[in-house]
């Protein structure tokens, strides 16, 4: 009876064993889930830089995770990193409009849209660049809000076409007009860009003038001037 019990004593000590070969196995093949905290310190350190191509524009990180305090594993999978899931998209396009534009007011637009802002009242500088400043916001700066121009879709998370609300607002005529100001944007900023010999910020500079152009018209022919008068100088020999 003794030597009985010695030897279950001895059974149940080797399945509970730490050393147990099977165990340490299983342990060895089981990844580390780390918090989503550490995404950032140990592999995604530039991650504030990231422009990540989505749909038709491109997702900024640093406008949502500093400012919005939103962690990693809110979006992304956070799998083990040697996994095929690892950082995955978990987050769907309802779940952006809990933020974007639910009932978005004219201040809510400017918190992130700010540079538009100072486009639209001409006081748009950008850094290392000489940019003259008007002084002179678009005429209709005061009068118009963004939420006038920029309306919602039923659905809340598209918006409608702006040049059928500029028609809306004025006549047919104006969206010829809307439709020219969009032509000569195009056609001003597009061979600047093409250009292999300007610097990344000028090329960044130029697009946003593509971009920001049309809400200061006036500003976007004196900034496309004076890029022309460099291109020329340093075009000569």
């Amino acid at each position: 009876m003794k030597r009985l019990i010695i030897i279950a004593c001895f059974f149940i000590a080797s399945l509970n064993s730490p050393t147990s070969g099977e165990e340490n196995l299983l342990m060895r093949q089981t990844p580390f889930v780390y918090p989503s905290g550490s995404c950032t310190d140990r592999c995604h350190v530039n991650y504030l830089h990231y422009r990540t191509k989505y749909k038709d524009s491109f997702f900024l990180h640093n406008h949502h995770s500093p400012l919005q305090n939103i962690e990693c594993c809110e979006c992304h999978n956070n799998d083990p990193a040697n996994t095929k899931t690892h950082g995955g998209l978990i987050i769907e396009e309802n779940d952006c409009k809990k933020c974007h534009h639910n009932e978005a007011t004219n201040d809510d637009c400017l918190k992130c849209h700010s540079a538009v802002n100072d486009y639209r009242n001409g006081s748009f500088r950008y850094a290392g660049i000489h940019s003259p400043v008007t002084g002179t916001p678009d005429w209709m700066y005061k009068a118009v809000l963004c939420t006038d121009c920029h309306k919602q879709e039923e659905n809340n998370f598209l918006f409608r076409d702006t040049r059928s609300i500029c028609i809306e607002c004025h006549n047919d005529d104006y969206g010829l007009l809307y439709d020219k100001w969009k032509e000569f944007l195009r056609e001003e900023t597009q061979p600047v860009i093409r250009e292999n010999n300007n610097s990344a910020k000028m090329q960044k500079y130029v697009k946003q003038i593509q971009q920001y152009g049309i809400h200061n018209i006036q500003l976007s022919r004196m900034l496309l001037k004076g890029i022309q008068k460099e291109r020329d100088v340093s075009a000569q020999p």
